[in-house]
């Protein structure tokens, strides 16, 4: 009547269930910042990039114009987002108004 199956491991059910090579063949994607910089006289400056580490090095070197006069420039915060869209619109947020009562009572 009833045949005795073996006994399966759940990862075994798993990889039954979820094909595990689809997670190895998703493409790397960019992240995108949004970054806060406190500039030596004091003012913030915001900006986005995808890829932090060679923009903050562009503004420790000087190649910046906008902050070229106001070095040196500390990293203050900053906010990963997959999508660049929505690091483009945080990042003009920031800069508006309400943004940078935001930046002043949670950021800094």
């Amino acid at each position: 009547m009833f045949t005795k199956s073996k006994p399966r491991s759940f990862i075994s059910h798993l990889q039954k269930k979820v094909n595990i090579n689809a997670f190895q063949k998703v493409k790397t994607t960019f992240m995108w910042y949004v970054y806060i910089l406190l500039c030596s006289n004091g003012d913030f400056y915001k900006g986005c990039t995808n890829n932090i580490e060679r923009r903050f090095t562009q503004y420790q070197n000087a190649e910046v114009i906008s902050t070229r006069d106001y070095l040196p420039v500390t990293l203050i915060s900053y906010t990963t987002f997959r999508n660049q869209q929505k690091a483009y619109a945080y990042e003009k947020y920031l800069k508006s108004g309400s943004g940078r009562a935001f930046l002043n009572k949670h950021l800094i």
